[in-house]
């Protein structure tokens, strides 16, 4: 019940604050899981695990019931419209700064300016009266993240209409997003906590790009665009390594969960112009590709070359990949690289030499060259 809230709130709201890259919104539904978890495991709230949190965000629908639960108030007083749950998240905000008796305890000078909204918000009250105003105030943030959301109403129009919309001096009015306040900062939330667990374990971030070498979407690539952790039930946890990821293929035309066995990460190539050292991976599509072979490994002769094909590339279509045939630091390329050797022997549509070869073939390794 909300009274058993109570004793963590202050505690909840300080830790939600300390996580960088929150909205408001998004800190308030942080608290309250901090505060679930807290009533529900007895755990303190400064130790409880982000992999805590982010097993009860595994589920919308049911962390909601587990909150409606937890906080049975009075949810009729919420707002029904994303104008209105804008205002009611932004009074929710105030209330705070508005003592028992109604006293403005913010920072001076700031009264006057905020004289409307802050009768409002003691007007307001007597619909989130419980049996402490602490309750009170808890119970009307609970509310305000049941209204609908809504995004800006241009962030809905094709660039075209932008352009017009914008010298019309637009009302910047909100459309409804289909979702509620509480169901977009549990998204908004989870993405967060996955940015900062994600690393973490040693797994590659949301949005890198992959190339599939299994299952039966061997050779597409694509995105990855969530993440499903391995799971503990009966510790109410989650934890590493990713048990899935999603990747939405770069034909836009599905996506499919995958194992990260099946994913290799691809480097974040330029779309134009990519220089590929001996042994990295390729990009997974080019326009044309050169080769640049011969003595000095690493000298200034390819430093020049790779500046020349860059600056004469300016005003071709697609991607220029050129392929140095020798370690990033300069150092000849291992027995390990010759099959990468092979292939830029074969891909190359050009070979640049800083020296003419003794036969026609040039050796790109130190012995048994192509």
């Amino acid at each position: 019940m909300l009274n058993s809230v109570v004793p963590h709130w202050e505690a909840a709201r300080a830790r939600a604050g300390q996580l960088r890259g929150l909205d408001g919104a998004q800190r308030d539904v942080l608290a309250l899981i901090y505060a679930l978890i807290a009533v529900d495991d007895g755990t303190a709230i400064d130790d409880i695990a982000h992999w805590a949190v982010r097993y009860r965000l595994l589920d919308t629908q049911l962390l909601h019931e587990d909150l409606s639960a937890l906080l049975p108030g009075p949810l009729d007083q919420g707002a029904t419209t994303v104008e209105g749950g804008i205002t009611e998240l932004y009074r929710s905000r105030l209330d705070e700064l508005v003592d028992d008796h109604g006293q403005y305890t913010g920072t001076p000078g700031l009264e006057e300016l905020l004289k409307s909204d802050l009768e409002a918000v003691v007007s307001e009250r007597h619909g989130f009266s419980g049996r402490a105003p602490l309750e009170g105030r808890i119970w009307r943030r609970w509310a305000a993240l049941q209204a609908p959301h809504g995004v800006p109403y241009e962030d809905t129009l094709p660039a075209d209409e932008l352009t017009a919309y914008d010298a019309s001096g637009g009302d910047r009015a909100h459309v409804a997003s289909g979702k509620t306040v509480f169901e977009h900062s549990v998204q908004g939330l989870t993405q967060v906590l996955d940015r900062l667990l994600l690393p973490a374990s040693g797994a590659p971030l949301l949005g890198t790009k992959v190339l599939v070498t299994g299952t039966e979407h061997r050779g597409r690539s694509g995105r990855l665009s969530s993440v499903t952790w391995t799971i503990h039930d009966s510790q109410h946890l989650c934890s590493e390594p990713p048990a899935s990821f999603k990747v939405s293929f770069d034909d836009r035309r599905d996506a499919a969960d995958l194992g990260p066995e099946d994913l290799e990460p691809q480097p974040e190539w330029d779309q134009f112009f990519a220089v590929v050292y001996a042994g990295q991976l390729m990009p997974l599509s080019w326009s044309a590709s050169v080769l640049l072979a011969g003595a000095e490994p690493g000298g200034q002769w390819q430093q020049d070359a790779i500046a020349a094909l860059k600056d004469g590339w300016q005003s071709a279509t697609g991607r220029l990949v050129v392929l140095i045939p020798h370690e990033v630091d300069g150092t000849p390329a291992s027995d390990e690289d010759s099959g990468w050797l092979d292939d830029a022997y074969a891909w190359a549509d050009e070979i640049i030499l800083n020296s003419t070869p003794e036969t026609d073939v040039p050796s790109l390794l130190k012995s048994g060259g192509p």
